[in-house]
């Protein structure tokens, strides 16, 4: 594990660059504790994981969901680092300020693989889970495969673990995978968050991630050890800041689902 800055992904412009970790940076500002930032070296490239809390306290791992970032945490974090040591991560591969140089991901067992070099590299043999959208679905995933890893799990709306995506859902998602822009990415979350405030700041980082050069995203399928469960949920997993504007949740707990 260690401090030193990574070097960070090839923009298409330096003034871009310039604009998604000004922007990021911005967001990481309204954090009411002054995260560690840590970057842990694997196989895969280094991560950025924002550390805080209390030396001595039980570990927590956060994963955002996609595009969101590691610094979507800050309506919660306050509150999660009275009692636990946090870690909020950049997921690899994604927009933030880990660097995806190395071995590529191209499946999920590739990043079961990064999930047990992230704890490795921690330093942690067992800790509580938690993760939004796509990180509650790679959180899932890792509860699955390393069970001796994960003490408790907490998914918030993970994407695809217990219902598919409706229709209406991957049509309007679609043209963010053909081709995100700014204005794209801010129309998408107006509409998804159904008119509720969003922190601007993040909004703001949220859309710049269309300028963020991401490695190909693995699609979600729903995990095979739970296609049998029968829940009543109909799911919108969604890029947008859990709790974004609302006080930060209770510790989470085992088996947490949406609604």
């Amino acid at each position: 594990m260690t401090e030193t800055p990574s070097t960070g992904p090839v923009f298409k412009t330096a003034d871009g660059k310039a604009r998604f970790f000004a922007a990021y940076d911005a967001v990481l500002d309204q954090w009411p504790v002054v995260p560690e930032p840590v970057d842990v070296p694997s196989v895969f490239g280094t991560t950025r994981v924002h550390v805080c809390g209390p030396r001595d306290g039980r570990p927590l791992v956060l994963l955002h969901s996609g595009g969101a970032t590691s610094t979507v945490w800050f309506s919660n974090v306050g509150e999660l680092s009275r009692t636990y040591r946090v870690y909020a991560v950049d997921m690899i591969g994604g927009a933030g300020r880990s660097v995806h140089n190395g071995q590529p991901t191209r499946t999920l067992a590739d990043f079961i693989d990064w999930l047990d070099a992230l704890f490795d590299g921690l330093g942690i043999d067992s800790a509580d889970l938690a993760g939004h959208s796509y990180g509650g679905w790679l959180a899932l995933n890792y509860a699955l495969q390393a069970p001796q890893k994960v003490r408790t799990l907490a998914l918030l709306d993970p994407t695809t673990c217990f219902a598919g995506l409706t229709l209406t859902y991957r049509l309007r998602a679609v043209p963010l995978f053909a081709r995100p822009t700014v204005g794209r990415i801010r129309k998408f979350i107006t509409w998804e968050t159904g008119g509720i405030a969003v922190n601007p700041a993040w909004l703001n980082l949220m859309a710049l991630t269309a300028e963020f050069p991401q490695s190909k995203i693995v699609m979600p399928r729903r995990p095979k050890a739970v296609t049998g469960v029968r829940r009543p949920v109909r799911e919108r997993p969604s890029p947008a800041a859990p709790q974004a504007t609302g006080p930060a949740p209770a510790a989470p707990s085992a088996g947490a689902v949406p609604r």
